[in-house]
């Protein structure tokens, strides 16, 4: 069973069982993942350099890149989960 880890973040300590099936997303879940990852690289595309500001546009572009990381990340994850045969 689940159970709270005292640390500076939110932790819990999973069975291996729990956090198979915590990693495992729904169809409905798959799609709202899907959907954000599609936003956040059409937004990404759209970012404009700005020559008198290249901080701005690493910041954006750092921020949206990671945010498509961890979508993907996550939805690999899943789908590993669900079909360990295509691990290969």
């Amino acid at each position: 069973m689940a159970t709270q880890i005292t640390t500076a973040f939110t932790k819990w300590d999973l069975s291996e069982e729990e956090e198979k099936q915590g990693s495992m997303y729904t169809v409905a879940q798959t799609q709202v993942l899907q959907n954000e990852l599609a936003i956040a690289a059409e937004e990404l595309l759209g970012i404009k350099y700005d020559p008198s500001e290249p901080l701005v546009f690493a910041q954006q572009e750092a921020y949206r890149r990671g945010k498509s990381d961890l979508i993907v990340y996550l939805l690999d994850r899943s789908l590993i989960l669900q079909n360990p045969e295509s691990q290969t």
